[in-house]
């Protein structure tokens, strides 16, 4: 009876008849050591079912642990890539960020030699065109000193050419009056002679006629002696009328002549006062062109250094655009530093994660391995349990007893099947 039980503890399910069957009989006496093996073999097959039980259920369980913490580890491992993703594109925006602020600190650096090479041209521009306003002041200031000296000197020139031509006439005039006065003082001194002539030769005729008292020709030599004596007056006053007028003809002429030198010369200094006139109106034509042509210079430069587009407002902007790279720098940096810490922190996390998921695949593979042994050594005594009840039975009722073979046959058959589905599903890793 007590065997009878123990083997349907070992085979786990036997039907009711098949242990009635065996009930009845205990009367035979020659097969009980036989059922003792086969129980002590039967107990020994049912610690170590459940022994590989239990084993088995350690390893779903440290395989599911094992399982969870591989999830966890793809799961972190997916956060070290996104990590480093996002690491890689901060890095990526840093070097441009540093190359952007390079760019501009060498486009300031341009702007700035521009800067100070256009305000070089600048000052440079704007002192000549100060110098020449100045010289175009000057230029104008001569040019109207020479302007005042032209009309000076052809107001004295015509001036000096009326009063030389007036004094020209009075010579004339005088030149004239002295050849009337010449030509009167001629005829008075022609008339004077034949006067004193007649005179004479009737005064040797009245001292030769020794009657020349009586007869009228003393009386007649007196007349002529008188007319002769008028008309040598009249002579004489003609000559000295002749030569104060030849005096004054020749102090007239002197006096043209002098005019004549100083209208000359007057002449002179008015050709010389034009020409300085046109020499400095050149000058101020010159002059001013240079100074229009050095404002438009200085304007030119000065639209290029402060106009819309200037060196000033260009360094200016690259000195903003510089201003902003760094700070865009200064936040990739940052923003890098921060990736930097994001991607430690979870490839920490990471390392630490698939050191916990080596170390329970480990477990998890050792307690696969001790339930795979379990469950063999559970078969291995499951069969032999199995034979040893088969062979007590068949010296007492074989018929009886093959029934109950058959039953303790299909059953280890179902453990075997149990048994191997286990271990596969171990090996495999499934929960």
């Amino acid at each position: 009876m007590l065997a009878a039980h123990c083997i349907v503890a070992a085979s786990g399910e036997i039907a009711a008849d098949e242990v009635q069957m065996l009930q009845r009989s205990d009367s035979e006496a020659a097969v009980v050591p036989k059922l003792d093996v086969s129980l002590s073999k039967a107990n020994e097959a049912a610690a170590l079912a459940k022994r590989a039980a239990k084993a088995l259920a350690n390893a779903e369980a440290k395989g599911a642990v094992a399982k969870a913490l591989r999830a966890a580890e793809m799961k972190q491992r997916a956060k070290v890539k996104s990590a480093a993703s996002y690491a890689a594109i901060a890095l990526r925006h840093r070097n441009g960020a540093d190359k952007a602020l390079s760019d501009a600190r060498h486009a300031r650096s341009a702007a700035a030699a521009r800067k100070a090479a256009d305000q070089k041209i600048w000052r440079a521009k704007r002192k000549h065109q100060r110098a020449t306003i100045v010289v175009a002041a000057k230029a104008m200031k001569a040019a109207s000193q020479k302007a005042r000296s032209r009309n000076k000197a052809v107001a004295n020139a015509a001036l000096m050419a009326k009063r030389a031509e007036r004094q020209r006439r009075k010579a004339a005039t005088a030149k004239r009056a002295f050849a009337i006065a010449s030509r009167k003082a001629s005829e008075a001194a022609q008339t004077s002679a034949r006067a004193a002539e007649q005179a004479h030769g009737a005064l040797v005729e009245a001292q030769n006629d020794p009657e020349a008292s009586s007869d009228g020709k003393q009386k007649e030599a007196a007349t002529k002696s008188a007319v002769a004596t008028t008309a040598g007056n009249a002579a004489s006053k003609a000559a000295q009328d002749a030569a104060h007028v030849a005096k004054y003809a020749t102090k007239q002429h002197k006096s043209a002549q002098k005019l004549q030198r100083k209208a000359h010369a007057a002449e002179l200094v008015k050709k010389t006062a034009l020409k300085a006139s046109k020499l400095a109106t050149a000058k101020v034509k010159e002059a001013i062109r240079q100074a229009v042509d050095a404002k438009k210079a200085f304007r030119a430069i000065d639209r290029k250094l402060n106009g819309k587009k200037g060196a000033v407002g260009l360094e200016r902007l690259t000195a903003v655009k510089e201003t902003e790279m760094e700070a865009t720098r200064t936040a990739g940096a940052n923003a890098l530093a921060r990736a930097k810490q994001i991607l430690a922190k979870e490839s920490a996390r990471a390392a630490a994660l698939t050191d916990k998921a080596d170390k329970a695949t480990a477990t998890a593979t050792a307690a696969k391995a001790a339930a795979r042994s379990a469950s063999k050594a559970a078969t291995v005594a499951s069969k032999e349990a199995a034979r040893l009840a088969a062979a007590a039975a068949t010296t007492t009722q074989p018929a009886k007893v093959l029934l109950l073979k058959d039953s303790l046959e299909q059953e280890r058959f179902q453990e075997d099947d149990s048994a191997a589905t286990a271990a596969r599903d171990v090996e495999d890793g499934a929960p």
